[in-house]
């Protein structure tokens, strides 16, 4: 069906202006309304002010976000250290985002513990729904982080198997 002839142009239009027309001052006036924050960062930084684990944790996960930790590349740039690399996996650059997500070690450590957390979530939703009477006393995060921690020996001692029979193979 074609438009009518009645019909206004498409033309763009600005809302908040008196006559939808763009102002300088309306603009300036939305800017503010919504102040400067950002949404993620004020939920982040409300976590970490809501948080109920240890005090020195708390201080931890606040210099963390705050960009505040001494790390190799901080140490570095002050000349405290002679290079800025990873000391764990020594491929990177060792800042914040190096040390807690894309290193080796901190990449195993996530796995481990969200899988371990998600299917322990599950598993308590599932005897709270299904069998109520025989809920495991021991906290949840606390049985995760014990989980977590067998998985991760395995794992490690997966690795070593592996290297020994690797170079057994190389002697062969």
């Amino acid at each position: 069906m074609p438009p009518l002839a009645s019909m206004r142009l498409d033309a763009p239009r600005w809302r908040s202006g008196e006559d939808d027309a763009f102002s300088v001052s309306a603009a300036y006036g939305i800017q503010t309304s919504l102040g400067s924050s950002n949404l993620v960062s004020d939920l982040i930084w409300s976590a970490i002010a809501k948080y109920k684990g240890k005090q020195r944790i708390k201080v931890f996960l606040w210099l963390v976000c705050g960009g505040r930790l001494l790390t190799n590349d901080e140490r570095y740039r002050r000349h405290h250290a002679a290079d800025a690399h990873c000391v764990i996996c020594n491929n990177g650059w060792e800042d914040v985002n190096h040390i807690l997500g894309q290193c080796s070690a901190a990449k195993d450590g996530w796995d481990f513990l969200f899988g371990s957390i998600v299917w322990n979530l599950w598993l308590y939703r599932n005897a709270m729904v299904f069998d109520p009477d025989n809920v495991s006393s021991e906290p949840m995060l606390d049985w995760s982080r014990r989980q977590a921690d067998e998985a991760l020996r395995a794992y490690q001692t997966l690795l070593v198997v592996r290297g020994n029979v690797l170079a057994y193979i190389l002697q062969i």
